[in-house]
């Protein structure tokens, strides 16, 4: 078995750090289109029901996100690493350019939420498998010595998609204006988004496959049902989920809040 190349791990670091961005783009630039939204796919309601229904949109990714880590988690750990990241970049990416191309309700009628929250399920699904899958794919490519600076180029994604995002929402506001911004511009947004899933995509069809992941498979020590795993370090299991509760709805709570 050959040596992983230390352009491997990075490329691999730099591919999930893409991804990742991707979320916190897409909380970014959903929260501050909420009403441009909601006038798009819910013009028929009320406007309190068109608002619970709007941040029932956004709230559908993070609903599913449990699904997607079972699911694509459990790709990973019985079809490869590769492949699973492989496979929620592509849901992530996929999803998010539909969502730019999606007709309103003015076109197609009940049709459009409808497919929006369907979008936003598919987005979630991507994003919950890509949590875990893309840092255990990267983590397990790269020496142990340097997974820390590998871990800390994964979570710059927050850092690029923050400025990114404001960036081109500025640009794009300035480029078409207030109404063009409102028919077309947000969604020029939605297709620029596209970009880091396709290069993330292109890293993670080149590249290769955990040697850790092989190397179970060859001692025949991976689980026909991976989730079970989890309960023997239910206790682990328990304190991370409430250190990132806290880090979570601090992060969330202020980054989806503000002037809609």
């Amino acid at each position: 078995m050959s040596e992983i190349e230390p352009r491997e791990y990075w490329l691999a670091a730099i591919s999930t750090m893409l991804v990742w961005g991707l979320e916190y783009y897409d909380i970014i630039l959903f929260s501050s289109l909420a009403k441009i939204l909601k006038g798009l796919f819910f013009p028929e309601a009320n406007q309190l029901i068109a608002a619970v229904a709007t941040w029932g949109a956004f709230a559908t990714t993070y609903v599913v996100r449990p699904l997607g880590a079972l699911v694509f988690g459990y790709v990973g750990d019985r079809y490869g690493r590769r492949t699973s990241t492989v496979l929620d970049a592509l849901a992530v990416g996929a999803a998010g350019l539909a969502i730019g191309l999606l007709p309103t309700y003015g076109q197609i009628g009940v049709a459009a939420p409808v497919a929006l929250y369907l979008l936003r399920g598919v987005q979630g699904l991507g994003i919950g498998g890509e949590a875990g899958g893309g840092a255990t794919w990267a983590l397990e490519l790269a020496p142990k010595a340097v997974r820390p600076y590998v871990n800390g180029v994964m979570y710059s994604g927050l850092s690029w998609a923050v400025f990114l995002t404001s960036a081109l929402t500025l640009w794009a506001r300035g480029l078409f204006g207030e109404s063009g911004f409102a028919s077309l511009g947000w969604r020029v947004l939605y297709v620029i988004g596209v970009v880091p899933a396709l290069i993330a995509l292109a890293i993670r069809m080149a590249g290769p496959e955990s040697r850790e992941w092989l190397d179970a498979v060859r001692r025949g020590r991976t689980l026909k049902v991976p989730v079970a795993g989890v309960w023997r370090y239910w206790a682990n299991f328990l304190i991370l989920i409430l250190i990132n509760l806290g880090l979570t709805l601090y992060f969330y709570g202020g980054s989806a809040t503000g002037p809609t």
